[in-house]
């Protein structure tokens, strides 16, 4: 809505295909509350799930994180305000990231057996409302703070991907010793160390509580780069296409969480743009 790039043809495609992909999310998103309260651990879509991954043309990672379910906790219950069969209790919730208390309210209605259940918050767009700029906030400072070393490494393993392209150019498919030779010393001895210097720089940063999930979504990018790697040197070492094709399935769940990290920045450059919601 606050995307001044998006022309307002593109905003009116967009607003029908979030109504049309609405079912899928609130059901998908019921199914991923009851595995949390099964399982006590908050889990992602799996399998052929519609929801993993990109399939339904959206993050489902970045969907759920934005709607600040795992990092809200239940504090407490206050005031409870009946009115015939209907009521609205206080709900006093934390978020973990940056402290913040709110008091959801939750409307209620009393069934013909007698118990009452909820049946929606009043005020749970209210809490984003009042959350989300305090993450924006952090994770423009963190993203500031942190530019100079991205910039100067990407430009690095941009040059090692270019070495990379030369050494792997095949036409068997198989690579000659010389080749592999070539591929595990740029690897072992140059994208890796280069990879955890990286990391390492990043971590030396200190990060404010609301870009907490940027970070982690960046150190595990880190981490699936440098496990898609290792499975690499062990395929060309082995002529083993099962390593390989782990290495290459891991480079793709790393492209994906890149692919997060760019939209989350993008995302928070364009929140500051306009005034926090009140």
């Amino acid at each position: 809505s606050y995307d001044t790039t998006l022309t307002a043809v593109n905003k009116a495609a967009y607003e029908k295909f979030y109504i049309t992909v609405k079912p899928q999310l609130t059901s998908g998103t019921q199914d991923t509350i009851l595995r949390r309260v099964s399982s006590g651990e908050w889990s992602l879509p799996e399998g052929t799930d519609i929801l993993k991954g990109r399939q339904l043309g959206i993050d489902y990672e970045r969907f759920l994180a934005r709607s600040q379910l795992r990092n809200t906790s239940f504090v407490g219950i206050g005031k409870v305000t009946e009115d015939g069969t209907t009521a609205t209790a206080e709900i006093e919730v934390r978020d973990d990231w940056t402290g913040t208390v709110f008091t959801l309210e939750a409307a209620m209605e009393q069934a013909t057996d007698g118990h009452w259940q909820v049946t929606y918050l009043k005020n749970y767009r209210d809490y984003l409302d009042a959350v989300t700029p305090l993450h924006n906030e952090d994770i423009a400072k963190y993203s500031e703070a942190t530019k100079n070393i991205v910039a100067a490494y990407n430009e690095k393993l941009a040059a090692y991907k270019l070495r990379f392209n030369a050494l792997s150019k095949t036409n068997s498919g198989t690579f000659t010793a010389e080749q592999k030779a070539g591929l595990e010393a740029l690897i072992e001895q140059e994208v890796i160390p280069t990879l955890k210097a990286r990391q390492q720089e990043l971590a030396s940063v200190e990060v404010p509580a609301g870009a907490r999930y940027l970070a982690d979504q960046r150190q595990r990018a880190t981490e699936l780069t440098l496990e898609a790697w290792q499975h690499f040197l062990t395929g060309i070492k082995n002529d083993d296409p099962d390593e390989l094709a782990l290495a290459e399935t891991l480079n793709k769940q790393e492209l994906a969480v890149d692919l997060r990290v760019d939209d989350i920045i993008r995302h928070t450059a364009i929140s500051r743009n306009i005034p926090n919601l009140p």
